[in-house]
C-alpha cells in the first residue's frame, strides 16, 4: 500500500485531552503565545495520539493530532519542558523479521543503517546491542511479554540532534525533551521523532493507543494462575491462556485488560483505590480471592497475581466456523477455530462440516480424513485444556448460487462435554431439524435428552411474522420426536424452542431454511435468516450463515443478527457475534494489520470471545472498552496480485449488558489499519433493544398438522382474489383475514377448494390470512391489496 500521511475521521477524530495540575498564578499579566510541534516516525511518517507533556510554569498534557501535530497556548516569559509519551502496545510492529535483523546487525553481517534504528535495537536500554536483546525481543514476539525490561515502548528523541556518531548513537545524551526558558514568542517547530522500541523495519502502526495516564500513573500488573494441587498456594501452578478479562474499578472509572499468551495482564491507572476483579472464562473455574481492594499511589508498580482452581476435571469443546466475502464462482479465506474450554484435556476429535450444496473446500491447512458429499471431516488427536487451534480453509462459491441467496454451514466437534451438568437440570435436551420435502418444509424437534420433558413450548416464524405458538405444553420421552410441517410457498420458515429451564447451555434453540419451494408468483424470500440468532443446542455444535453478495464494500463490518426490520431490532441479553472484513485493495504487500474497535457501552466486555478468523492474530483489550486485532507477519498481497489471499477476516462474540432498556441503541464499528497507511473505518452497526416487533397471527396448533399448498391470484388484487386449497375438499372451512399488526379483519366461510375473496373497504397494505376447518387452522399465507 502507498505510505501517506495519518488523516483520521469518524470514530478516530482528533482527540486532545488536558490534565491540569494546581498552580500558583503570577498576579500580573502576561501575553499568550504558542508552543507547538509534529511527532513523526524515522521515516517523516505522523504519529497520532502521542502524548506530550508540558511542565514547568503551566501543566498540561495534550495528544497529537492525525497529523502529528500538538499545540500549547502559554503566557510569555514562563519556563517550559516539553516531554512527549508513549508506554502501550510493545509487540506493535515487531516480528521475526525484526529478530533478523537484529541478529544480523549482532553478528556483523548486516549492520543496522541509521541511529533510530539502532535505539529501536536497544530493547532493554542497558545502552549495549547484544543477544540479550535478542532474547528479549523473541520472548516478547514467542510469549507476547507485557513490556519491555527496563524501557518504555516508545522513545522520543529531539528532532533537532545531530548525533555526532551516527553509527552508535548508544555513546551519546539522547535528548528525549526540550527546554525552554523566559520564552517571549511563539515556537513552532519542536519537533521530535519518535521510535518504536524492537521494531527495527519501521512498520509499527502510526495511529497510538493513547497512554490513558500520560504521567503520574500507578502500574497495576499480574497473572492468573491455575491451582492444579488446589492449596490456594502459588507454587508450581499453571499459567491460563490470553483473553482472561481484569477490570479495575474505582468510584471514577472502570478499565478493562487481557491476559496475553503467558496469563499475564497489564493496567496503567491513576492514583485511587480499585476494586481488581479477575473473571473466569466459564462457569468450570473459581478463584481463591478475588474482588480484591488495592491503594494506588503516583508512580507505583503493584503486582496482584490471582489463582484459580478448576470445579469439575472434564473437557468442554467449542467450534466455530468463519469465512470471509461468499461471491458466486470465487473462493473465499475461511477457518475453523476448535477449542477446549475445560480444564482436562479431550482426546480423539473429530470435526464435521456441513456445507451447503453450492459450496465445496478447495484446499484445508489440516486434511479432511474423509469426504462424503458436501460433508468433511476432520481428526485430531488431542487438545490441552485452556487452549485452541485453528484449521485455516479456502472454501469455493459454485457458479449455480444465486444474488442474495444464503448459505449455510454446520460444524460440530466431538466428543461432546463431560462436565457434569447442574443439578437443576432436568436432564430433556432439544434439537431441531429443518427439511424441505416435496410441498413442505417439515420441522423435526427431537429430544436427546436422558429424561422426558416438562413441555414442547415453540413457535414458527414466516420470513418476519409469527406464523404458529404452541405453549400448551406437551411432553417428550427421550429419543422421542414431533414433526410440524408448514407450506413450501418460497418463504424463509423458522423455528424456535424453549429448552427446559436451567439447561447448561442455551435457554433455547432455533434454526431456518430458506428457498423451498416458490410462492405464487414463483419467487421466494431471501434475507431473513440472519435477522434472528440462529441457536444450537451446545457449542460443540456451530450454524454459520452468510449471503451470497455482488459488488461490496471489502472493508465492513457485520453484526449478527442482523435484527428485524430498519431498527434492526433484537430481544434484550441476545448474545452479539461481530464480522470484520477486510481486504488489501492498496499497491503493494501489507506485513501487519491492526483492528481496533471501541465497544458501545451497552456490551459486557468481561463476557467477550474471540472466535475464528483468516489468519493467526494476537488480541488485547485496552482502556476505554478498545479492544484490539493484531496480525502479526500477515504478508496481505495486494488484490491486483491476489485476489483470494488479499481477504480476511475476524469474528468475535459477546454478550449485552444484562437486561438493556427497550429502545437501548447498540452501535459499533471498527478502524482497520494497514501497515503505515490511515485506518478504514467500517460501516457501523447497529441493533436496537425491543420486544413484541414482529407481527402474529396468533394461532396455537398441534404437533403434526397437516399444511396444504394454497393458491392465491392474483396477489397483489385490487378487487377480489380467487383462492385455491390445493390437495384437499374443504368440509366445513373458513378463511379469517388480520392486518399487520395481527388483528381480525374478516371470516369467509368456504365449502369447498376455490373461492373468491373481496376487498370490500380493506385499505391497501398488507395482509394475513388463515385457512381453518373445523376450528383448527391447515395452512396460511400472505395477501397484498393495491388500488
Amino acid at each position: 500500500m502507498k505510505k501517506k500521511s495519518l488523516h483520521i475521521s469518524g470514530v478516530f477524530a482528533v482527540l486532545t485531552l488536558v490534565f491540569l495540575w494546581s498552580m500558583t498564578v503570577p498576579t500580573q499579566s502576561f501575553a499568550q503565545i504558542e508552543l507547538r510541534g509534529q511527532i513523526t516516525n524515522p521515516e517523516g511518517i505522523p504519529l497520532g495520539n502521542v502524548s506530550v507533556v508540558l511542565s514547568g510554569s503551566e501543566n498540561e498534557v495534550a495528544l497529537t493530532d492525525a497529523d502529528g501535530n500538538f499545540q500549547f497556548t502559554v503566557p510569555t516569559n514562563g519556563t517550559y519542558t516539553i516531554t512527549p509519551k508513549n508506554n502501550t502496545s510493545p509487540t506493535e510492529g515487531i516480528s521475526t523479521l525484526d529478530l533478523v535483523l537484529l541478529e544480523r546487525h549482532i553478528q556483523g553481517i548486516a549492520l543496522l543503517d541509521n541511529p533510530y534504528k539502532i535505539l529501536a535495537a536497544d530493547v532493554n536500554n542497558d545502552l549495549i546491542i547484544d543477544p540479550v536483546d535478542f532474547i528479549d525481543l523473541e520472548n516478547l514476539i514467542l510469549s507476547g511479554t507485557l513490556n519491555f525490561p527496563n524501557n518504555t515502548s516508545w522513545r522520543f528523541v529531539d528532532a533537532d540532534q545531530v548525533f555526532q556518531d551516527p553509527t552508535n548513537p548508544l555513546g551519546e545524551v539522547v535528548i528525549q525533551s526540550k527546554t525552554l526558558s523566559d520564552v517571549q514568542s511563539n515556537i513552532t517547530d519542536l519537533d521530535f521523532v519518535g521510535i518504536k522500541v524492537g521494531d527495527l523495519n519501521c512498520s509499527a502502526i502510526t495511529f497510538l493507543i493513547p497512554d490513558p495516564c500520560n504521567i503520574g500513573c500507578a502500574e497495576l500488573s499480574g497473572k492468573i494462575n491455575i491451582d492444579q494441587n488446589f492449596d490456594c498456594i502459588a507454587n508450581d501452578s499453571g499459567l491460563v491462556d490470553e483473553g482472561w478479562i481484569v477490570e479495575a474499578k474505582s468510584s471514577n472509572d472502570t478499565i478493562y485488560a487481557a491476559t496475553n499468551f503467558s496469563g499475564e495482564y497489564q493496567i496503567e491507572l491513576p492514583e485511587g483505590d480499585y476494586e481488581v476483579t479477575a473473571f473466569p472464562k466459564n462457569g468450570l473455574w473459581i478463584y481463591c480471592a478475588n474482588n480484591i481492594n488495592v491503594n494506588l499511589s503516583s508512580g507505583q508498580s503493584l503486582q496482584q497475581n490471582f489463582l484459580t482452581q478448576a470445579v469439575d476435571e472434564c473437557h468442554l469443546l467449542s467450534v466455530d466456523l468463519g469465512y470471509s466475502i461468499l461471491r458466486r464462482c470465487f473462493s473465499t479465506p475461511a477457518s475453523i477455530n476448535y477449542c477446549n474450554d475445560g480444564t482436562t484435556t479431550a482426546y480423539d476429535l473429530k470435526i464435521t462440516v456441513t456445507l451447503d450444496s453450492l459450496q465445496m473446500i478447495e484446499s484445508s491447512s489440516v486434511p479432511f480424513s474423509s469426504q462424503n458429499g458436501n460433508e468433511y471431516t476432520f481428526e485430531v488427536d488431542s487438545l490441552e485444556a485452556n487452549s485452541c487451534e485453528t484449521i485455516i480453509l479456502s472454501i469455493a462459491v459454485s457458479c449455480d448460487a444465486v444474488l442474495d441467496q444464503t448459505l449455510c454451514a454446520t460444524t460440530e466437534i466431538t466428543p461432546f462435554s463431560d462436565c457434569l451438568p447442574p443439578s437443576n437440570w432436568d436432564g430433556s435436551d432439544f434439537t431441531v431439524d429443518a427439511q424441505c420435502e416435496g410441498d413442505s418444509v417439515f420441522f423435526t424437534i427431537l429430544n436427546t435428552g436422558t429424561a422426558s420433558t416438562k413441555s414442547v413450548d415453540f413457535i414458527i416464524i414466516e420470513d418476519d411474522m409469527i406464523m404458529m405458538i404452541d405453549n400448551s405444553g406437551g411432553i417428550l420421552q427421550p429419543q422421542e420426536s414431533i414433526t410440524i410441517a408448514v407450506p413450501a410457498n418460497g418463504s424463509t420458515w423458522r423455528i424456535e424452542v424453549n429448552q427446559s429451564e436451567n439447561h447448561p447451555f442455551m435457554e433455547k434453540i432455533a434454526t431456518a431454511i430458506e428457498g423451498c419451494g416458490t410462492d405464487s408468483n414463483g419467487e421466494i424470500s431471501r434475507g431473513f435468516i440472519n435477522q434472528f440468532p440462529l441457536i444450537t443446542n451446545s457449542k460443540s455444535i456451530s450454524m454459520d450463515c452468510a449471503t451470497i453478495v455482488g459488488s461490496f464494500d471489502p472493508n465492513d463490518k457485520a453484526g449478527i443478527p442482523i435484527g428485524a426490520h430498519e431498527e434492526h431490532f433484537i430481544e434484550q441479553n441476545t448474545n452479539l457475534e461481530y464480522l470484520i472484513r477486510f481486504q488489501n485493495t492498496g499497491t503493494d504487500t501489507a506485513f501487519t494489520v491492526v483492528i481496533r474497535d471501541t465497544l458501545s457501552e451497552h456490551l459486557d466486555i468481561t463476557t467477550i470471545v474471540p472466535n475464528a478468523s483468516s489468519h493467526f492474530y494476537r488480541f488485547g483489550v485496552f482502556e476505554n472498552n478498545i479492544i484490539e486485532f493484531t496480525f502479526p507477519n500477515i504478508m496481505l498481497p495486494d488484490s491486483l496480485v491476489n485476489q483470494a489471499a488479499s481477504q480476511g477476516f475476524v469474528k468475535f462474540e459477546i454478550a449485552q449488558q444484562v437486561d438493556n432498556p427497550i429502545g437501548t441503541r447498540i452501535e459499533n464499528s471498527s478502524g482497520i489499519f494497514f501497515d503505515f497507511n490511515e485506518p478504514v473505518i467500517t460501516n457501523t452497526t447497529f441493533h436496537t433493544i425491543g420486544e413484541n416487533f414482529l407481527d402474529i397471527v396468533n394461532q396455537t396448533i398441534t404437533a403434526g398438522t397437516e399444511f396444504f399448498e394454497i393458491t392465491v391470484a392474483p396477489n397483489p388484487m385490487n378487487d377480489i382474489a380467487f383462492i385455491e386449497v390445493e390437495g384437499k375438499t374443504l368440509v366445513t372451512g373458513s378463511l379469517e383475514l388480520f392486518d399487520l399488526n395481527g388483528r381480525f379483519v374478516s371470516r369467509v366461510d368456504i365449502q369447498e377448494q376455490q373461492f373468491i375473496i373481496e376487498r370490500n373497504n380493506f385499505p391497501s397494505g398488507m395482509y394475513f390470512f388463515k385457512i381453518l376447518e373445523n376450528g383448527l387452522m391447515i395452512s396460511s399465507g400472505k395477501l397484498m391489496i393495491t388500488d
